[in-house]
């Protein structure tokens, strides 16, 4: 493990190294100078004796305000408790404990901190000089394995081992904290079961952990190992939540201090891997992705890509692509609906149109949605697991929707019979138009589609999807090479489906 905190004047950089069984070194750095060789740094307790079962191979956090400070785990609790706080002295070439927190302090004798925050160091975001809050270099947010979870404010000298207990945290294991850049009440945490937490006044014990997992769990296999909140500004609006997990980085769809809603996969070309760290540079824009056996990855200019993503009610005309109408469309836009996912909405033309719904034949998790012969770009990989819905108003004109599952059924998460729910919704308007079904791994399917009534719902299952299609002021539902063909008697298929 190593960090990079800026320390001292001139604003040299010390990069911390730690390794099992060969201690900490530190490696200093200053402006337009080739770095020193790392030099080892001695461990030594608060009368300068030296420490030498200090392997540093736990969670250790350098100070946001001070890269001199380090707040560790240190698993010796016969010196009187395992969390600690360290001073580097560059002359000495030591760390030196300055604080240790008792276990009377901790409650139960806590073995594993898992994830810490050190320090609180606002940016200055309007470039005038001066930081947009008022900085806490004494902060401390501290998380052990049993989901135990400590606060410290300010230091006391009077205590020293004061720290507070949060016990409305309700969640387990943590595997990460992230404090808002411009204002440490406002806190997200991942845990080891992947869910997601958040507070936006979590000293508060009135103020209660809220759950905003939704469908995090389905797109990252249930296992998040990092948090990232980008905030640009003190203002609203402008914020954006990033967690990183099994499968990649995930984007959340709204403000994730008010309401629930859902993620999405975020970025393009990144390895279907475990992301392990997520680390944001707000001067150059810039995130860095660690993983898990395939490297370090960065997305440039994230203020833009980030905040500009479909966040609740954000219905932009000509979204997909950005620069531009969409081919055969007048708009397209990917909304917030509910906490089951997304919502693809796309509106005709007077003319004729043609929508064409598939799994990517490439990678048949993701979505492809084609108009009129073009392939939409959906700001990025779209995975089937993130979307709740999508829907397709013809507008006038003989329209076509073609749902294609030839590299599986098209079929969301969220969307049932019994609730009411549908995967996919085609409002033919005027003209004559057609839902058509062509080729796939089909099941079972059922229909109670009525060419007299223009409207129905149809359904096809595999042993891995259910797709569910409701059709209003369409003329015609045509199958062609589905391994079961639809069964066109009324049938019960659900509560949703017998109320219709």
């Amino acid at each position: 493990m190593f960090a990079f905190p800026t320390i001292g004047a001139p604003q040299s950089t010390v990069r911390y190294f730690t390794t099992q069984n060969f201690g900490i070194a530190m490696q200093i750095g200053l402006p337009g100078a080739t770095p020193a060789a790392p030099t080892a740094l001695a461990v030594v307790d608060a009368t300068g004796a030296a420490i030498s079962d200090f392997d540093f191979i736990q969670v250790w956090t350098v100070n946001a305000t001070n890269g001199g400070r380090i707040l560790a785990e240190r698993e010796d609790t016969s010196v009187g408790g395992n969390l600690i706080e360290l001073v580097l002295n560059r002359v000495a070439g030591q760390l030196q404990i300055s604080n240790t927190f008792s276990s009377a302090a901790l409650g139960t004798a806590r073995t594993d901190l898992t994830a810490a925050v050190y320090g609180f160091s606002p940016p200055d975001s309007d470039g005038d000089g001066m930081a947009d809050a008022t900085s806490r270099p004494d902060l401390i947010y501290a998380g052990f394995s049993d989901g135990g979870l400590f606060f410290r404010e300010v230091f006391d000298p009077a205590n020293p081992s004061q720290i507070t207990e949060l016990t409305n945290y309700g969640g387990s294991r943590i595997r990460d904290i992230f404090v808002d850049p411009f204002d440490f009440r406002k806190v997200i945490i991942a845990d080891s079961k992947g869910r997601i937490w958040s507070n936006n006044n979590a000293p508060s014990m009135a103020s209660p952990f809220r759950e905003i997992t939704a469908n995090i769990k389905t797109i990252s296999g249930g296992d998040v190992r990092a948090v990232q909140y980008v905030n640009i500004t003190p203002n609203p609006g402008d914020e954006a939540l990033l967690v990183g997990g099994l499968g990649g980085v995930f984007h959340y769809g709204g403000d994730p201090f008010s309401g629930t809603f859902a993620w999405r996969e975020f970025g393009n070309n990144l390895p279907n891997v475990l992301v392990t760290d997520l680390e944001y540079n707000h001067t150059d824009d810039i995130l860095i992705a660690g993983t898990w056996g395939r490297g370090a990855w960065s997305i440039k200019n994230l203020k833009t890509q980030a905040v500009a993503f479909p966040q609740a009610g954000s219905l932009t005309e000509g979204l997909l692509p950005a620069t531009g109408p969409q081919p055969g469309a007048d708009s397209a836009a990917l909304t917030q609906s509910t906490a089951t996912g997304f919502v693809l909405e796309l509106r005709g033309t007077p003319q004729n149109d043609q929508v064409v719904l598939r799994r990517d034949p490439f990678n048949p998790l993701l979505l492809e949605v084609s108009v009129d012969g073009q392939v939409l770009d959906l700001g990025g990989a779209v995975e089937i697991t993130s979307v709740a819905q999508v829907v397709f108003d013809g507008l006038a004109g003989n329209d076509r929707l073609l749902i294609d599952v030839g590299n599986g059924v098209v079929g969301f998460p969220g969307t049932s019979l019994a609730d009411g729910g549908q995967s996919v919704i085609f409002l033919g308007g005027s003209g004559i138009d057609t839902l058509e079904l062509t080729g796939g791994p089909v099941m079972t399917s059922a229909s109670n589609y009525s060419a007299a009534t223009k409207a129905g719902t149809i359904l096809l299952a595999s042993d891995d999807a259910i797709g569910e299609y409701h059709v209003e002021d369409v003329e015609s539902v045509e199958q062609n090479g589905l391994a079961a063909p639809i069964d066109n008697r009324l049938r019960t298929l659900g509560a949703g489906l017998a109320a219709r």
